[in-house]
């Protein structure tokens, strides 16, 4: 007579609902993570702030600020990350929260400059969502520091474009646009190694320049193959 040793349903049950209650735990706890980053990242971010105000060097204010503004904006995609259900964000509003949130250091709530945000919802990973977020807000603020610096209004536009390929993310404005023969490799400032680093390197892909016949623009492709393959829209989701 043959011993049945298969689990009996009712241990199959408890050992289901021990399953799910672990999981339930480390969501809690991956969520308690990022925002305790988030936290921290502001924290260090204000005591920043009080250094600026009280800095004589201008140079080195500038520096502080854009240091600042880098930390806000990995503080919005980890507060994001700690909202999520999932360990993703939606791309379209990481854009909107983190291009808002460089208009307003930059100019305030000034409405003569505009930013808009187009796209299909799109859930990325969190550790893509980091690198996006400080790409989005280097690019914007160029756009306001440089582009804008002797206008009196402008726009950025911001696209995000599902692709066989990819995510392809697009920031353009009407500003002065590109000085004479800029090429993005032959830069050497903090900002467009960052960005340049943060693409290649984070997201796996090469940021552009594209020609325009106002203002400039940047663009890059995100790959799938970083992009989780349990990635969906929010639509999707529910």
């Amino acid at each position: 007579m043959e011993k049945n040793t298969e689990p009996s349903e009712p241990a199959v049950e408890r050992r289901e609902q021990e399953l799910a209650r672990e999981i339930r735990v480390k969501d809690a706890l991956i969520h308690e993570v990022h925002h305790r980053v988030k936290n921290n990242l502001q924290t260090v971010e204000s005591l920043m702030r009080l250094h600026i105000r009280r800095c004589p060097s201008e140079e080195a204010r500038s520096v502080l600020v854009e240091a600042a503004g880098r930390l806000r904006s990995m503080a919005i995609a980890h507060e994001m990350l700690s909202e999520a259900t999932e360990e993703q964000v939606d791309a379209i509003e990481l854009a909107r929260r983190v291009s808002q949130q460089v208009k307003t250091s930059m100019c305030g709530d000034s409405d003569q400059f505009c930013i808009t945000v187009t796209g299909a919802p799109r859930l990325i990973p969190g550790s893509v969502s980091i690198s996006l977020a400080l790409v989005i807000a280097e690019i914007t603020c160029n756009s306001f520091e440089h582009g804008f610096a002797e206008e009196t209004q402008g726009n950025v536009n911001i696209s995000l474009e599902q692709t066989e390929k990819g995510l392809r993310v697009t920031i353009s404005d009407d500003g002065c646009g590109l000085p004479s023969g800029f090429t993005i490799q032959g830069q050497t400032s903090m900002g467009l190694t960052l960005m340049r680093t943060l693409v290649e390197d984070d997201l796996r892909s090469e940021l552009e320049e594209v020609a325009t016949p106002i203002g400039a623009c940047f663009t890059f492709e995100i790959p799938n193959s970083i992009l989780n393959e349990q990635t969906q829209t929010p639509e999707e989701e529910q």
